[in-house]
């Protein structure tokens, strides 16, 4: 129970809140033609702005289905609360940015997760990311949330990740891929034999360097980097503790929330690889 408690309390200091499906004041937005100079709709584009002061948050082509943050995520809501998973206090946290243009939301299953050691424990999290601004896709990931150092993770196959596009026909795809995500998301806790057996694998440097070398799209730098922070920084020399120093770099490097998504895929990927479960046996 102290666990849960302070995993709580650290989940609240980084902005996470409970609260009702349905309850976050997402802004209003429409779309309309576009005029020239003469006053004349210029055809096959539209202009999406915000209701309540007007701004274009992008230009699209008439290809461009709308489809409203209040809509994708109460479908993935609708989904969760079908699921049967456990959602007691569940906690929800939105950031916006560009005005408005881009929307990340996060659900936090404080009741659904994996205890390591001591005070480690790693909760289910749901990840929501969309634009209006045509930055990126819908897309939506399920894995797990480490509160002791505030990581993210993606997990391999068991975890589906979608995206879909604001097109026409776009709003059913997203609705019959969403549960497959959640449906991913009930096989979580299976993780955890995995996880403990990481903690007794001992890595050294060269291990190490072997397996950041296998992640998809890892560069000269990248290994080096990580290499030597490994040798330098990192007091538990294992499996569970190279792991940590990646999902570490994935949830905390500079860039946008889509590259944490990709940076979580490709750890992700690293984990279900081959030269990963060679070592971990």
């Amino acid at each position: 129970m102290d666990i849960q408690v302070r995993a709580l309390e650290r989940a609240a200091a980084m902005g996470y809140t409970v609260s009702p499906a349905g309850s976050e004041n997402f802004p209003e937005v429409s779309s309309g033609k576009i005029y020239d100079f003469d006053g004349k709709p210029i055809p096959s584009y539209q202009r999406l702005y915000r209701e309540d002061s007007g701004d274009t948050l992008a230009i699209h082509t008439d290809n461009y289905e709308l489809r409203r943050y209040h809509d994708s995520f109460a479908a993935l809501e609708k989904a969760i609360e079908q699921s049967g998973l456990d959602t007691r206090g569940l906690m929800t946290k939105t950031d916006f940015s560009h005005n408005g243009g881009r929307c990340f939301r996060s659900y936090l299953f404080p009741h659904i997760g994996v205890s390591l050691r001591n005070d480690d424990v790693i909760s289910l999290q749901i990840l929501a990311l969309d634009s209006y601004d045509g930055s990126y896709a819908s897309s939506v990931a399920a894995g797990g949330y480490r509160y002791i150092c505030l990581n993210g993770c993606l997990f391999g196959r068991t975890i589906q990740q979608l995206k879909v596009k604001h097109v026409v026909g776009g709003e059913l795809r997203y609705q019959n891929a969403v549960e497959k995500v959640v449906q991913a998301a009930e096989v979580f806790t299976q993780m955890q034999p995995r996880i403990e057996r990481w903690s007794s694998r001992p890595i050294d440097v060269h291990d190490f360097k072997r397996l950041v070398t296998a992640m998809p799209q890892a560069t000269d730098g990248l290994v080096d980097s990580m290499v030597a922070k490994y040798a330098t920084e990192v007091t538990d020399q294992t499996l569970y503790g190279g792991w940590n120093l990646l999902t570490d770099w994935a949830s905390h490097s500079k860039g946008t929330r889509q590259s944490q998504l990709d940076r979580d895929r490709r750890v992700a990927m690293l984990v279900e690889s081959g030269a990963w479960k060679t070592i971990e046996g």
